[in-house]
This record gives C-alpha cells, structure tokens and sequence, in this order.
C-alpha cells in the first residue's frame, strides 16, 4: 500500500514540475542522507546536518568525520586545542 502511494506520488510530482533530481527518470541517492523519500533528503548521518536537499559535514556536533574534521570538540572557542574541527595550539605558539 505504501509503494503504490510512492508510485502514485512520483506520477503526481512528476507531471506538476519538471523534477530537477531524476536521472533518467529514476530518483537518485543523496549522499550521506540517513533517511529520504524520493529525491528529497528527510535526515542526515550523524556528523552531518541537512541544507538544501544535501547533507554537509557538522563542525561543532562533536563528532569527527574522517577526510573532513581533524577534531571537533563541540564548541567554537579558540585557542582550546580544536578550532573549526582543525587542531590548534595555544595562542602565539608555532605549529
């Protein structure tokens, strides 16, 4: 029963607008999206937060994702060893 809405949705859709994320006419994946109906991103992964329709690594949630934080310690006070998820040393030190 819920397919068949899917189904009739996607015709509805479909018809009303031109639907800028179908490739060739099947609905794609977004990446790091935990949860999504059609080509429409409901929830991120965790780590990562929702902006139009894409989900974008979070600096400040306290977790790292690997290839875009170094550290992410939950907050945005500098000179405390993690500064927008890079590490950083105390103020006037050399890296």
């Amino acid at each position: 029963m819920v397919i068949q809405f899917l189904i009739r949705l996607n015709n509805v859709i479909s018809q009303m607008m031109e639907w800028d994320h179908c490739q060739d006419c099947r609905f794609i994946l977004i990446a790091n999206c935990k949860r999504q109906l059609l080509s429409m991103c409901l929830v991120c992964e965790l780590g990562y937060q929702l902006l139009e329709n894409a989900c974008f690594p979070h600096c400040g949630d306290k977790y790292v994702l690997k290839y875009y934080e170094e550290c992410d310690d939950g907050n945005l006070q500098p000179y405390d060893g993690c500064f927008e998820c890079k590490f950083q040393c105390a103020e006037d030190c050399n890296i």
